[in-house]
């Protein structure tokens, strides 16, 4: 059986680590069932500037660390992106796991490949057109994976999943007070949307 490989950016690994249940955090669930990966940069220098209590030890985060076979990182990004990727840019960590998925499907074959993010201007302006341009993988976000631990994990019941897709949105915007009208109104969008496919889910699912 195949199993799904998550290459998991640091504000998805962040946002999933927020808050926890009676066996751990998202992150925690999420790593029960699918294999997890990103780059060393992710791991080395952008995680740690936003520990909190629930993250995962830096012993344990080791083991997800993906080094490239294919092409160096430098390597990659000389070809994606045709210059190489300075850390204080800020955004070498999303491009170099762009590196890891692509270096993934192309050395091992690995199937089931997600890029996982919440960081939605990099989708549209960073990584894009790069990241489209490979019929390779799925782009997935964090209430995403409270929609695939649903269906696929044990303990994830309905009334679960919805208490963890409230508390993912309250997580998000907490910090955010002075957020526009325009953009609360897609944030609740977002999250009626995520209901609906709980809904449409649950008509298929016998738990």
């Amino acid at each position: 059986m195949i199993n799904f490989t998550c290459i998991v950016d640091t504000c998805s690994f962040v946002n999933l680590t927020l808050f926890e249940f009676n066996r751990g955090t998202l992150l925690d669930l999420l790593k029960e069932k699918v294999n997890i990966k990103y780059s060393p940069e992710v791991n080395s220098i952008e995680i740690p500037k936003h520990s909190n209590d629930l993250m995962l030890s830096s012993e344990t985060r080791m083991n997800f660390i993906h080094r490239t076979k294919k092409y160096t990182f430098p390597e990659y990004e000389r070809r994606l992106f045709g210059e190489n990727i300075q850390r204080e840019n800020g955004d070498k960590g999303e491009k170099d796991n762009l590196s890891v998925i692509l270096d993934l499907y192309l050395t091992k074959q690995t199937k089931g490949l997600i890029y996982l993010t919440d960081d939605y201007k990099a989708i549209r302006n960073i990584l894009s057109p790069q990241i489209k341009a490979f019929p390779l993988y799925q782009i997935w976000n964090s209430f995403d994976v409270i929609i695939f631990l649903y269906i696929d994990h044990k303990i994830f019941s309905k009334e679960l999943a919805i208490a963890a897709l409230k508390q993912l949105n309250s997580e998000l915007t907490v910090d955010d007070p002075k957020m526009s009208k325009s953009k609360t109104k897609l944030v609740q969008e977002r999250l009626e949307t995520y209901f609906e496919k709980i809904e449409i889910i649950s008509k298929i699912l016998n738990k």
